[in-house]
């Protein structure tokens, strides 16, 4: 069955105007598809996203659940704000499409994916990601001069994981971040404690649900997780990565 709306967030047509001819020709496509007709596309321009009330916009689509599309410049709070209350998978940014083409495909993506399942990711990244999606969920920021905070290791492998995933593999990710400078770490009454690095580092995680813009600033990184994540030959749908325990 298909998604009964889709949600484009979008800067203004009037500094990005090449995106309203795109758009256009992505809605026209759309129309006159009979495997699309049935959707609906809602366009909204981020016209001033200080003045964005997260609240309503997150209401609004849970009345009408479809997947949401942030398009070109968008502040990442609002992605990860998203994300953190509605499905995950529903969320998506695209930031830099280079013609109306790419949007199209990035619909077709997401409107596959709801509908026929996900792809696989490797298990490690999975355990990875929902160790640093649950401390941003907690705003354990333990990076910048004022953000000082971390939540007890007993805490962090209890609770927000596939029922599959051992606490001694949560541990083993735990280390891995940690030695890859995504993790901060102290000691406190006695009990390991970890807090996340700087919120730029993690909202770009979480806002291309994958660890690939570690490329750009923390290469090293990059490779280190990799390698470890590739040393396990198992995958877990996509899905996991968005896990919530019901």
């Amino acid at each position: 069955m298909a998604p009964s709306c889709t949600y484009i967030y979008h800067p203004p047509f009037s500094q990005f105007t090449h995106l309203r001819a795109w758009f256009d020709d992505t809605l026209d496509f759309v129309r006159e598809n009979p495997a699309h007709m049935d959707r609906r596309i809602l366009l909204t321009s981020l016209d001033n996203q200080l003045g964005l009330n997260e609240a309503i916009e997150i209401a609004k689509i849970r009345s009408d659940l479809g997947p949401v599309i942030f398009v070109e410049r968008v502040q990442k709070k609002f992605i990860t704000g998203f994300r953190l209350s509605l499905p995950s998978e529903l969320v998506r940014y695209l930031p830099a499409p280079a013609d109306s083409l790419q949007i199209l495909n990035e619909l077709e993506e997401v409107w596959r994916l709801v509908e026929s399942g996900e792809p696989t990711v490797p298990r490690r990244m999975m355990i990875a990601y929902r160790i640093i999606s649950k401390l941003a969920s907690k705003k354990m920021f333990a990076g910048g001069a004022k953000n000082k905070d971390f939540l007890d290791v007993s805490d962090l492998v209890k609770g927000g994981f596939p029922c599959h995933v051992s606490r001694g593999e949560i541990r083993d990710l735990i280390d891995l971040l940690f030695n890859a400078g995504i993790l901060k770490h102290k000691v406190g009454d006695g009990n390991d404690k970890y807090g996340l690095c700087d919120k730029k580092t993690i909202e770009s995680i979480l806002a291309e649900e994958s660890f690939e813009s570690l490329k750009k600033d923390r290469f090293d990184a990059y490779r280190s997780l990799n390698k470890y994540f590739d040393k396990d030959s198992r995958t877990v749908p996509r899905t996991e990565i968005f896990y919530r325990e019901t």
